[in-house]
Parts: C-alpha cells; structure tokens; sequence
C-alpha cells in the first residue's frame, strides 16, 4: 500500500487536493469537501441515470476529481460505492415500467462481479497517472463512437 494510499484510508467525505512534490509521484493532502458539492454530484449522476442509463464513472469520477479535488483513484472508487444506489433506484423505476429484461441482465451481471473484482486488482497495481489515461482513453473512444454512430 502506497503512502499516499494509508494517508486517504477511511476519507470517503474528503476530497484530495494535489501537493507540489519533487519528483514524479503525486501526493494528496486531505481537505474537507463541502457536502453541497457532493450532494450536486449525486443528483446530476442520479439525473443522468434515469434519462440516459449512465451516470457512475461517466460522470462521477470527473466531477469528484474536478469539484470536490478527489484524487483519481478515490474518485473512481468512491463512483462505485454511489453506483450501488443510483442503479437499484433507477432500475427499480424502470422495472415499475416494465422497461428491464431482469433476464439479460442477470447474464450481464453476474459475469460482471468477477470483472469488478478482477478490475480492482488491475486498478491497484496501476499508477494513477495510467488508471487516469485509460479511464480518458475510454470515454474518449465512447464519445466517438456516439458522434459516429
């Protein structure tokens, strides 16, 4: 576990703001991010959620790292712990309007634990600056494909 790992540990309300450092790691110095912040996150991504079906890293991780100074691998964490609520509440008001094929979805996310865990693995063996390129790599290549599309 990296320092600056044990320094966040149990920070799930702090944000993160990026200290000047020599050398090439990034480190974090805790500050308090203001629930107002965290509570306008959550309702674009629960808003987000219900109109498009998207809401938790698509805009979770950024606007944790841009408004509330998360570090990019709490942020991406932290997106999945919301992604528990938003998905059950959103699914749920879609099942009320017969819109879920619990069928499919269950072949989609059963499979999908074992890659959650599996990517969690990966995530903590990979530097931030590279979690932080491939997660911009992703979106960028979905971007592309709805433009395209």
């Amino acid at each position: 576990m990296s320092e600056t790992m044990a320094e966040r540990r149990g920070s799930a309300l702090r944000g993160a703001s990026r200290a000047a450092n020599s050398g090439t790691a990034v480190h974090y110095r805790l500050v308090a991010t203001p629930i107002p912040v965290l509570l306008l996150i959550g309702l674009v991504a629960g808003l987000f959620s219900g109109i498009f079906g998207v809401g938790g890293g698509i805009l979770i991780v950024p606007l944790l790292v841009a408004l509330a100074a998360y570090p990019p691998k709490t942020a991406m964490a932290t997106s999945l712990a919301a992604i528990l609520f938003t998905a059950t509440a959103a699914a749920l008001s879609h099942a009320s309007q017969g819109n879920v094929a619990w069928k499919e979805g269950a072949l989609i996310g059963l499979p999908a634990v074992a890659g959650a865990v599996l990517g969690t693995e990966i995530h903590q063996r990979v530097s931030t600056r590279w979690a932080v390129l491939g997660f911009s790599a992703f979106l960028s290549a979905v971007a592309v494909d709805l433009l395209v599309g």
